[in-house]
């Protein structure tokens, strides 16, 4: 199993598992993407995600999907980044920001994405990955309860 397939099953698994694809993409570590935008970006070209359309065909996000998905402090950044005020109430900031998040000009995180087929079968597939990363913890745990008794003062080594 190469680490990439690892990377994927996982932002796939977690979101159908009814996670946020921000949580997921700020939480996880991409190794063979430079980033999560990267990984997100991969998964949209390769088919696994399609990008759902507006009733007028834009993708354009809503301030209320903007201020449900960033925080004051982000969206600041991505004010600062594009050399816009910075200062004012959360709803002003993302009123400022909408434009650029609109624009593609500044995209760390997708929005309005869905599952293709594809997807549902590289989970159903994989399915057995799931098991495979349980039984890793499982023996990670049973492994440190053995250092803990054995060797108790061992456990500040890396295993």
């Amino acid at each position: 199993m190469n680490e990439q397939k690892l990377e994927i099953f996982n932002v796939l698994n977690f979101l159908n598992k009814g996670y946020e694809l921000g949580d997921i993409l700020s939480e996880g570590q991409f190794g063979t993407f430079s980033s999560a935008e990267e990984c997100v970006h991969y998964l949209i070209d390769e088919g696994y995600f399609e990008k759902e359309r507006s009733a007028d065909g834009g993708e354009e996000v809503t301030s209320d999907e903007v201020s449900k998905k960033y925080t004051v402090a982000e969206l600041k950044d991505i004010l600062r980044e594009n050399d816009l005020k910075v200062s004012g109430k959360k709803q002003e900031l993302v009123e400022r920001a909408l434009p650029v998040l609109n624009t593609g000009k500044d995209e760390p995180v997708m929005f309005n994405l869905k599952f293709t087929n594809k997807a549902r079968e590289f989970l159903k597939e994989n399915g057995w990955i799931d098991l495979y990363m349980f039984a890793l913890v499982c023996f990670r745990l049973k492994i440190m309860k053995i250092m803990l008794t054995n060797h108790p003062g061992e456990m500040s080594k890396p295993l």
